[in-house]
């Protein structure tokens, strides 16, 4: 950050840019939109007037163009899961000059950002706009790959190195009775973003307050819900 503004005030916007897209592919969709921005919290310039806006210079980068890497290596690369850490891993691993192929189960790449994220709080143009750009430079996107023990076994014998990066998918909650009839957040905002409207009713209780619960109340608002009680343990 402190080199970025340092770029800004001396007039080179354009290696400002391009200086935050050597760390993400995700300056739009992560550090402009769903990051709470924790770092400004901390940050020593609040002490003086405001914290550096973390969120505005993210957005800055979010349709800068990038140029594939300038020589090959030759290595093979593959990732097995499409979201933000697979993708990021493949974005690093591709600069290098390594050919990298990512392959997600979901009919569209993009893991969380695509599938859970709501759509109000992350705009889809601005996710398709930057998974774009990391197809741009010449990493392949492989959907609807689900690998199994033998897949996994045919993608090593065809790699230099495989990276598993198939996230947390798995809705956490309490082993008590009645729990078959709870409906699970992540399930719920899948739902939503796919399009289907789940329905929900009148009164809805969401057990948990952080993102992923935060989500599912506005989630379920969206879906036709009059109020919405979030609990935290």
């Amino acid at each position: 950050t402190q080199k970025r503004m340092n770029l800004l005030r001396q007039g080179k916007y354009e290696e400002a840019v391009q200086l935050e897209l050597q760390y993400t592919p995700f300056p739009g969709s992560v550090c402009g939109s769903v990051c709470p921005n924790p770092c400004m919290d901390g940050c020593t310039r609040g002490t003086i007037d405001e914290p550096i806006q973390i969120g505005p210079l993210g957005w800055i980068s979010a349709y800068a163009n990038v140029a594939p890497p300038a020589k090959e290596t030759g290595k093979r690369i593959a990732v097995i899961g499409g979201g933000m850490a697979g993708l990021s891993a493949a974005w690093q691993l591709r600069k290098k000059g390594h050919t990298v192929t990512v392959y997600d189960d979901a009919p569209s790449i993009g893991g969380k950002l695509e599938q859970v994220i709501p759509r109000g709080r992350l705009m889809h143009s601005v996710l398709e706009s930057e998974i774009k750009r990391i197809e741009s430079i010449g990493i392949n996107l492989v959907s609807n790959f689900r690998v199994d023990k033998e897949r996994f076994a045919q993608l090593k014998d065809l790699s230099d190195a495989v990276i598993v990066a198939t996230g947390g998918h798995q809705t956490r909650f309490f082993n008590w009775e009645g729990k078959e009839r709870l409906t699970y957040g992540l399930d719920f905002l899948k739902k939503v973003n796919r399009g289907e409207n789940p329905k929900v009713g009148k009164r809805v209780v969401v057990i948990g307050c952080g993102n992923s619960g935060m989500d599912t109340c506005r989630a379920a608002f969206d879906m036709g819900a009059e109020s919405v009680v979030a609990v935290d343990v």
